[in-house]
């Protein structure tokens, strides 16, 4: 490991001033952007997670009411076909419509997505995010009478998606970023390299050749 940190440390030094200066540039910019790029795709994944629980829970509730009817008269196959409506949502891998005594009246499972999960009854009412997944468990009354009670669980696929695409928006930002500086800093990395090249052409002309006559021109007061 000292081997290669060694390496790329003269590697480095050896580089030309001007690629050095272009490199100070491209990390000032990476540092300035890097902290603040990340933070924003932390803030947008913990702002995406409480919107999909939002959604989900109000998603819950529409289908508990729907399914009022259902659960008070013990209809499986309507409560089945009202849980069947999720198909639409592929996000939604699970639904469990529970009577008031807590026994599972109808189930809905996606697809490739394993064995539906059945909570116990006393489960806890309320939104959370468990194991890397959205899961929802509600209450379902009717006119203040309890009739049973719903849960979903969703998986984050939606939300992957969308840090992917976020994340490929920041990469492209960091990248105009990066031109702008380096086109607008081109004029003054100009200023700055021009007088020291010259200053090290006069110095080589003055080693190699011995004409101490050679003369760096000024060319501000700096």
């Amino acid at each position: 490991m000292n081997v290669f940190w060694n390496r790329a440390r003269k590697w480095l030094l050896d580089l030309p001033f001007r690629t050095k200066l272009w490199a100070i540039v491209g990390a000032t910019v990476f540092v300035a952007l890097g902290p603040a790029c990340l933070a924003i795709v932390v803030l947008d994944r913990s702002l995406a997670r409480e919107i999909m629980l939002r959604d989900l829970d109000t998603l819950a509730g529409v289908v508990g009411s729907n399914s009022a009817a259902a659960l008070s008269f013990e209809d499986a196959k309507s409560a089945a076909e009202i849980l069947e409506g999720l198909r639409a949502r592929p996000s939604i891998d699970s639904a469990v419509l529970y009577l008031s005594s807590g026994q599972p009246l109808a189930v809905y499972r996606r697809e490739g997505a394993g064995t539906a999960t059945a909570p116990p009854p006393s489960a806890v009412s309320g939104s959370r995010l468990e194991a890397g997944r959205l899961i929802v468990h509600q209450p379902v009354a009717f006119r203040g009478q309890p009739m049973g009670a719903i849960h979903l669980e969703a998986n984050l696929t939606e939300l992957a998606v969308r840090e992917g695409r976020f994340l490929v928006l920041l990469a492209w930002v960091i990248a105009l970023a990066s031109f702008l500086a380096f086109l607008f800093s081109r004029p003054l990395l100009r200023s700055i390299a021009g007088p020291v090249a010259h200053l090290a052409r006069a110095a080589h002309s003055v080693s190699s050749k011995g004409d101490y006559s050679v003369r760096a021109i000024k060319h501000a007061d700096d």
